[in-house]
């Protein structure tokens, strides 16, 4: 949920939420590509993965997704294009998931960045951005920044790399996390790929990682209510998570309204890598997940 949208509409486990909100404007100021100027509510642009599960190579989410990123942010950013490689980004909002008039602790947040384009013969795209600023509940003055950076390289016309570096340090909490994933995927026809991802994710106190054994306690916990579940935590010491996703995208034949429908099935295998218990209520050091999707675009 984002405070101050319909985040107390109702207490059931099916809720609404609102994702993005927004205001696009495009001008020619300062160079040829011109300046974007998104406002309202937004999705971060921080990170590989996104809400849209078009958007993503599998259905499971990473590590760095889920823990190292903001996730929604309402307020407004400009991506300034000064050259036809070079992007300049920056912008200025309530922090992860609040809203100016009910932020869970009255502080603006940040972000800035830039990105490169079109290097290595057009085949090579890097997206290096920060957000900044107060996320704690009630604490004003320590500040949270989510560091990360993309780099997309698309090796051959079937083969395409995309590797993601990840930071977030919280001063409030006096906490880091940080860690890599790597994707592979590979076009084996014009409808069938076959994707890896291989990740390994630090939380170095045991703070960012945690389980929620109540739907309401994520975001209680963001109004800093006490969770309603006592299974609600993380590991609360130094534990380091590995995780190796396979996955197939199949776009199969179908009729031309809904042509795009893709359907992708997944095998994922978690572990902590220093054998601290972290899966199924804290019992286990390892998890395997076996899940399918189908999106069907309208």
């Amino acid at each position: 949920h984002t405070l101050g949208l319909l985040d107390r509409a109702s207490s059931h486990q099916i809720q609404f939420d609102l994702v993005e909100a927004k205001l696009l404007l495009h001008t020619t100021w300062l160079s040829d590509g011109g300046i974007d100027f998104p406002a309202g509510q937004f999705v971060t642009p921080l990170g590989n993965e996104v809400i849209d599960p078009s958007g993503n190579t599998f259905y499971s989410h990473s590590y760095i997704y889920d823990f190292g990123l903001p996730v929604k942010d309402f307020g407004a950013y400009a991506t300034w294009h000064a050259t036809s490689i070079i992007d300049v980004w920056g912008g200025i909002d309530a922090g992860n998931q609040t809203t100016p008039w009910d932020d869970n602790n009255g502080a603006a947040a940040g972000m800035a960045g830039f990105g490169l384009n079109g290097l290595a013969g057009g085949n090579l795209t890097i997206l290096a951005l920060t957000h900044f600023g107060p996320e704690d509940p009630f604490d004003s003055g320590s500040f949270r920044y989510y560091n990360d950076i993309v780099t997309t390289y698309k090796l051959t016309d079937k083969i395409t790399l995309v590797n993601e570096l990840n930071w977030i340090r919280d001063d409030g909490l006096h906490a880091n996390g940080f860690g890599t994933a790597q994707y592979v995927s590979y076009a084996l026809t014009d409808s069938i790929s076959l994707s890896a991802r291989a990740e390994v994710w630090r939380d170095a106190e045991g703070a960012f990682v945690s389980q929620f054994g109540n739907f309401l306690d994520a975001a209680r916990e963001l109004q800093g209510q006490a969770p309603v579940s006592p299974t609600t935590h993380g590991t609360g010491v130094p534990t380091t998570y590995g995780e190796i996703t396979l996955g197939v995208e199949w776009k199969p034949p179908v009729p031309s309204f809904i042509t795009g429908t893709t359907i992708r099935p997944e095998i994922r295998y978690d572990s902590t890598l220093n054998g601290v218990h972290a899966y199924n209520d804290f019992k286990d050091t390892g998890m395997f997940t076996a899940a399918v999707d189908v999106v069907m675009p309208f």
